[in-house]
C-alpha cells in the first residue's frame, strides 16, 4: 500500500470514528428522514474494510457529498486526532470534517505521486486544450516544507503564477487561490504548507469553445465596465437617451 493510500486509510478511519462517537447523537437534531438514511450509511460503513481503495473513497465522497456533510464544518477534536492518526503519518490536522474529506480524496486521485516534495518544482498548470473544451480539474493537495525565508505567500504566488493570465483579462485567479489557501494554514506546523488546487475548494473552468470566460480570455471580447445596481434606465443614458 502507498504512503499516501495509507494517510488516506487513517483520515477515513478517523472520520468514521467522529459519526460513531458524536454524529450518531447530533443527527437526532434533524428531521426523521435525515435520521434513517445517516444511520443507515453509518452502519453500512461500519461493515466496510479500509484496506481496500474503493472503501477509502466511498467515504470520502460521503462526507464532501452525502449525508454526511450535515457535518461538513465540525471541527476535529485534537484528542480524536492523536489517537487516530500515526505520527509517522506525519499530516497536519485538516480544519474541519469537509477538509478531511477533500484531503481524503486527493490522496486517492493522485495516489501514484507518492513524493509529496517533488511537487515543489511542478507549480499548477491548467489542463491542456482548457480553452477549447470544457475539462474537469481533479482536486489535488500537496505539503510542502517552506525553505529559509520563504513565506506561504510567496511560494502560493509562484505555484500558482499560470493563473495570473486570468486577472490579466479581469477574470481573477492566481490572488483567489492565494487568499483561500492561506485561510487554511493556521494551525498548521511551523514551516509546512499545505497548498490546495482550484478543484479542492469545488471552483472548476468555466470554459469551452464559444464560452464566455473563453472568449474574454482569447480577447475577443473585453470587459470595459461592470456596473452594480444600476438604474432600470441605465441603457439610455449611456447612449445619450437615445
Amino acid at each position: 500500500m502507498s504512503r499516501k493510500l495509507q494517510k488516506a486509510r487513517e483520515l477515513a478511519r478517523l472520520i468514521l470514528v467522529w459519526h460513531q462517537q458524536y454524529g450518531r447523537e447530533r443527527i437526532r437534531e434533524k428531521p426523521l428522514d435525515v435520521q434513517e438514511e445517516y444511520t443507515a450509511r453509518l452502519e453500512a460503513f461500519v461493515e466496510l474494510d479500509f484496506t481496500k481503495r474503493e472503501s477509502i473513497s466511498q467515504l470520502g465522497h460521503e462526507q464532501v457529498r452525502g449525508v454526511f456533510e450535515y457535518f461538513y464544518s465540525e471541527q476535529i477534536p485534537h484528542g480524536l486526532w492523536q489517537n487516530m492518526i500515526s505520527l509517522e503519518m506525519e499530516m497536519v490536522k485538516p480544519k474541519h470534517l469537509g477538509d478531511a474529506g477533500k484531503l481524503l480524496l486527493s490522496m486517492i486521485e493522485n495516489e501514484d505521486g507518492d513524493n509529496d516534495e517533488g511537487e515543489r518544482t511542478q507549480p499548477f498548470r491548467l489542463p491542456n486544450d482548457w480553452i477549447s473544451s470544457a475539462m474537469p480539474i481533479k482536486p489535488s493537495a500537496f505539503k510542502v516544507l517552506l525553505k529559509n525565508n520563504e513565506t506561504p505567500r510567496s511560494f502560493l504566488g509562484e505555484h500558482f503564477r499560470s493563473l495570473s493570465q486570468f486577472e490579466e483579462r479581469g477574470v481573477g485567479g492566481r490572488e483567489l487561490m492565494i487568499s483561500m489557501n492561506e485561510d487554511l494554514q493556521e494551525n498548521h506546523e511551523q514551516g509546512h504548507l499545505s497548498v490546495y488546487n482550484p478543484a479542492a475548494f469545488n471552483f472548476q473552468l468555466a470554459t469551452g469553445e464559444g464560452n464566455l470566460v473563453t472568449q474574454i480570455l482569447k480577447e475577443e471580447i473585453v470587459i470595459e465596465q461592470i456596473v452594480i445596481g444600476c438604474k432600470a434606465n441605465y441603457g439610455e443614458d449611456s447612449q445619450g437617451g437615445q
